[in-house]
């Protein structure tokens, strides 16, 4: 197959069947090697998520229990909130473009078709992050009991969860610019495949997550030097969980497309690959 890409020599491509082990070794791994070739990109994760927390600070939430119940959904921490989700999703294009071409040039090279497919999927996505953000704030500024609201936000959390998980193959394709890219083709792809990819992303979040949860309840109520530090740690290992979801999400999206006899590849003239060509 000739592919007339002018940096054809430096476009990989996916072609390997991954264990639920593997996916979780390579998306550690792509996270780190993406640290190291784009510092910059991987540091605005830390800076978005430090921001949230100079918010959070200083509206009390880390003084003690009553101001992380009382400040939790202020507006200002929503709209911090909401910039580190935008931010999140748009990561997955770049963290995509990388792990599949492991070179910062192609990661990086306008690529129309990319930018336009994936602009439908970060719509797509943050409708429905967003709306799992405020419909809390909605429910109880109705005044609605606290179980009807249990109920409900049970209910969207369900109605939305195939949609985000067919949202993998979709985005991943998306932004190594496959012109196939959308909902019902991600849909396809990533039948008979939902419930794994759901349990491999929790368990390669899991210890990134712990570690989030545990250092941001243990510093409420402590000394402003030590809650300034946890913090920080805290931005890091969230700025590090944010890459490795998006190349978890590469590697979810890459065993699909090898369950479908085809591999990922990128560039600016991506298209499919049969498998044989893959690594």
């Amino acid at each position: 197959m000739a592919i007339s890409d002018p940096y054809a020599s430096e476009a990989k491509t996916l072609g390997v069947k991954l264990t639920t082990w593997d996916v979780i070794k390579r998306s550690y791994a792509g996270a780190w090697k993406f640290v190291s070739v784009l510092p910059l990109i991987a540091a605005v994760t830390t800076g978005v998520e430090c921001l949230q927390h100079v918010v959070e600070f200083l509206d009390g939430m880390y003084r003690d229990a009553a101001g992380m119940r009382a400040h939790a959904n202020d507006a200002g921490r929503l709209a911090a909130g909401v910039l580190k989700v935008s931010w999140l999703l748009m990561l997955e294009y770049w963290v995509a473009r990388f792990v599949v071409s492991q070179s910062a040039r192609v990661t990086l090279i306008h690529d129309a078709t990319a930018i336009r497919k994936f602009a439908v999927v970060m719509a797509a996505g943050s409708a429905m992050v967003l709306t799992q953000l405020f419909l809390p704030i909605i429910l109880r500024a109705a005044h609605i009991s606290a179980l009807v609201s249990a109920l409900i936000l049970l209910l969207v959390f369900v109605l939305l969860f195939v949609p985000q998980i067919i949202l993998t193959p979709w985005s991943v394709s998306a932004a190594l610019g496959d012109p196939r890219a959308s909902f019902d083709f991600a849909s396809r792809r990533s039948e008979g495949s939902r419930l794994w990819a759901v349990i491999v992303c929790i368990l390669t979040a899991l210890p990134l997550l712990a570690v989030h949860y545990v250092l941001g309840y243990a510093a409420v109520g402590r000394p402003t030097p030590e809650v300034i530090g946890m913090l920080a740690v805290d931005a890091v290992v969230v700025g590090f969980l944010g890459l490795v979801l998006s190349a978890c999400g590469v590697m979810v999206a890459q065993r699909m497309a090898y369950l479908d006899g085809e591999a990922l590849t990128c560039g600016p003239f991506a298209s499919h690959i049969p498998r044989s060509f893959g690594l």
